[in-house]
């Protein structure tokens, strides 16, 4: 079992400034440490409570200057708590910097004090904890705190002690930014942002996410409790190698999970097989399955067969220590950069996908038919009229469509038809792109389908314009070179993005940012508009009609797409594992539409952010843009080194704009 550890102070009591008292500063500390002890798996003996109400005033937990020292210099010493696996840090009260040196102020700090004899030094703090050598530490810090009719201590924690935090390796969580407040709540009992990091846990434990969640969470509370104020949580991780490693293996989703076995299997194959190593022991760590667990013992075991070969040694310790840049990584980079090393971020937006920049160039279309909302549709399609397009170059092909059932057993096997139009970049190289009708469908997965996600609700509603959009993923050896080649429009492409493989596989290693680039530069040599396709328009093209949870039916196999087949959906036979891309086309069955691929190989970038949930989600097929969010952007599809649950119909990802993956790719759209 884990030796978990944490401390969590709240002082609403200071006996010298009544006029600096709180309300639920103590309610916060009580309110974590629940958290901590019912989920997180922190034992209750394991956790320091120390409550700064007047009721608990005499006690030795009562969190005066001398009884704090103790806890810090006694009490956590490595001595008594042994060797630490994870040890948390919470204040919430009040914090000062003063002499370069920043503060939490305990019950009996005295501000007349030119030298804040009484108070806690946060670098102290810092060095207790970090006598736990081992010890994943976090240290949260609630403070900056608004009191009724008063502004707070003018000059506040932060800075200093994000930069004492870096150099001994401590993620720090912040409840506002610099310049900011935080507020308490009378309606929760409790302060906006402790509220919403109890709540945040239970989601999310990938710092990324969670952080995310803060920014969105904490904001909404203060509006509806009537505080129009700008409150913005931040999380600095330490060191910058677990940027994706969870905070709290216990409380790990399944969602995090995926990310980590991506993570794991990218680390791999870029041969950085330490962080590789590391990753799959969080994966041990956080996950219940069974399979994941054995391919993390396998994967570990390859990595240390490589590593021998490669001459490359590793400890005995579970957890590598992989070389880290100098500096942390700040996951939202909202200060000046003069002021905080941060990640440097493109700020590039997209305008809403809607008239063409070419569009008196453009065709009028009418809008054909709807297709087929069902399974059966589908049987009845081939003696149905084709649809004609009425774009001028269309021609027609065959290809074959498959269902299965739940088994995975074939139940048909037909031959349909659609239209494509061939866009000719140049030296011979073409593009395919499928017409596809205008329609209604029912986005996101039904209460029906038992094996989903949450962000896939609610289901509702929407009507998609016809376009047109590439049959395959765009190939790395002859659309992608000869795109990349044209004229630049916003940046540089990489010629070569992709490792090595055959002539037709798709282009992977390609951020959001190169994807839309690719599609500029296309767009500005032929005069048509392409663009990468919104959500509802990728999933209207996947769906092709159906209402199953993948194209093929109720479940797929490892025989109609390349994804990791020793994970199960439904109950059809264990498949295999390929452990990297298809060439396009591979597997010779398409979906209705005439769209191959649309399961597995590769994620495919849309033009969307992300949202956790379909409330008041577009509903007629544009791309839902929010410029509070413009960092994070879907993907759709699930790919070779996905479990068949994220490569459904509806499964939905995301991911940073700049991130660059063996696994992402993306297919293009044409506008009409």
């Amino acid at each position: 079992m884990a030796n978990n550890w944490a401390v969590a102070i709240g002082i609403n009591h200071y006996e010298h400034h009544p006029e600096r008292q709180l309300k639920y500063a103590a309610n916060d500390a009580q309110q974590l440490s629940t958290f901590l002890t019912n989920h997180a798996g922190f034992p209750l003996d394991h956790l320091l409570l120390c409550l700064g109400d007047e009721k608990y005033k005499g006690s030795q937990t009562y969190p005066n200057c001398s009884n704090l020292l103790k806890l810090l210099n006694r009490d956590l010493h490595p001595k008594r708590l042994g060797n630490v696996d994870r040890f948390w840090f919470f204040f919430s009260g009040h914090g000062i910097s003063r002499n370069g040196r920043d503060y939490l102020l305990t019950s009996d700090s005295i501000l007349e004090d030119i030298d804040l004899k009484i108070a806690l030094p946060v670098d102290e703090v810092i060095a207790a904890l970090r006598q736990h050598q081992k010890a994943e530490i976090v240290l949260i810090l609630d403070s900056c705190r608004e009191q009724v009719g008063s502004r707070s201590l003018s000059s506040t924690t932060s800075q200093k002690t994000l930069e004492v935090a870096q150099q001994r390796g401590i993620t720090t969580i912040f409840s506002c930014d610099y310049g900011q407040l935080s507020y308490e709540i009378d309606a929760l009992g409790n302060g906006t942002f402790t509220y919403a990091l109890v709540e945040g846990l239970q989601r999310y434990t990938l710092p990324h996410k969670l952080e995310r969640y803060l920014q969105h969470r904490v904001q909404e509370l203060n509006h509806q409790n009537n505080k129009r104020v700008n409150q913005t949580p931040r999380i600095r991780i330490e060191p910058a190698s677990k940027i994706h490693y969870p905070l709290l293996s216990n409380c790990a989703t399944k969602e995090d999970i995926v990310v980590l076995l991506d993570l794991a299997k990218d680390a791999e194959l870029e041969e950085d097989f330490g962080q590789a190593k590391n990753l799959w022991w969080q994966v041990i760590e956080a996950s219940t399955s069974r399979e994941q667990i054995a391919e993390a013992r396998k994967a570990i075991e390859r990595i240390e067969r490589k590593s021998t070969q490669n001459s490359v040694s590793f400890s005995n310790s579970p957890y590598e220590q992989v070389p880290s840049p100098s500096s942390s990584v700040e996951l939202s980079p909202t200060v000046p950069s003069e002021s905080l090393p941060s990640r440097a971020y493109s700020s590039r937006s997209l305008e809403r996908p809607t008239q063409s920049r070419f569009a008196n160039q453009q065709e009028n279309l009418p809008i054909f038919s709807t297709p087929s909302q069902s399974t059966e549709g589908l049987e009845e399609q081939q003696d149905t009229k084709l649809i004609i397009p009425s774009i001028p170059g269309t021609q027609a092909f065959e290809f074959t469509v498959v269902m299965v059932d739940i088994q995975g057993k074939e139940i048909s096997r037909r031959r349909g038809q659609a239209h494509y139009l061939t866009e000719d970049i140049g030296n011979g190289v073409t593009l395919e792109m499928v017409y596809i009708p205008g329609g209604e469908f029912s986005m996101g997965s039904p209460e029906s389908e038992g094996k989903r996600y949450s962000n896939e609700r609610p289901q509702h509603s929407v009507t998609v314009k016809p376009f047109l959009i590439s049959k395959y993923p765009i190939i790395i050896q002859a659309q992608w070179r000869e795109v990349a080649a044209l004229s630049e429009v916003h940046q540089k492409l990489n010629l070569r993005p992709s490792r090595p493989g055959g002539k037709s596989h798709p282009v992977t290693q390609v951020s959001w940012h190169d994807a839309v680039e690719f599609c500029d530069r296309l767009s500005q040599t032929t005069g048509h508009e392409y663009r990468l396709p919104t959500e509802a328009e990728w999933e209207y093209a996947c769906r092709a009609g159906t209402t199953t949870p993948f194209h093929f039916g109720e479940t797929i196999t490892s025989d109609l797409a390349n994804y990791d087949g020793r994970y199960l959906y439904g109950s059809e036979p264990k498949g295999i594992y390929r452990e990297k891309t298809n060439s396009i086309g591979t597997f010779q069955v398409a979906n209705a539409f005439g769209l191959f691929d649309m399961h597995g190989n590769v994620w495919e970038w849309c033009l969307d952010h992300w949202h956790e949930s379909y409330d008041n989600a577009p509903i007629t097929g544009e791309a839902w843009i929010d410029c509070s969010n413009n960092q994070t952007r879907l993907m759709r599809g699930g790919s070779w080194r996905n479990e068949p649950l994220r490569c459904r119909s509806a499964s939905r990802w995301h991911s940073n704009i700049n991130q660059q993956s063996h696994n992402i790719g993306f297919r293009i759209i044409r506008s009409l």
